[in-house]
């Protein structure tokens, strides 16, 4: 054997081991989000809330952090004008919710990457009746 390529297969050896350690260290941190993420959902389903109120904040909190987004709105539907239950984060304007009236028709969850009349990035809704 030369030793070129020994040096070759050395090189190679060690750029194995690097991505092995790299997907190693990302399996490691899904594992820990994962971990995370199901302590917060046992303690949504342990806690006793006093008020309604406290559990509609607490359940947007843990969400918007499942879901990895600033802010979230939790509306109660009427049929004139939906009420704002609770706020998490920055909501700009008006809190409407156009898609309610699709939850409430049809008595079923309903989701979509962005609000159909106001289509924007990383935007994303879900709605369910309760």
């Amino acid at each position: 054997m030369l030793e070129g390529d020994e040096e070759i297969r050395s090189v190679f050896h060690a750029a194995a081991e690097l991505v092995a350690e790299a997907r190693l260290l990302e399996k490691t941190n899904e594992l820990a989000t994962f971990t995370r993420y199901l302590q917060l959902l046992h303690r949504l389903s342990t806690t006793n809330y006093a008020q309604i109120d406290d559990l509609f904040t607490d359940y947007l909190i843990t969400g918007c952090e499942i879901f990895g987004v600033t802010h979230g709105v939790i509306t109660q539907a009427h049929p004139k004008r939906p009420t704002v239950r609770a706020v998490h984060g920055a909501v700009a304007g008006s809190v409407e919710d156009p898609n309610a009236q699709l939850v409430i028709a049809e008595r079923r969850t309903f989701s979509c990457s962005s609000s159909p009349q106001e289509p924007c990035e990383n935007a994303f809704y879900i709605g369910t009746p309760i």
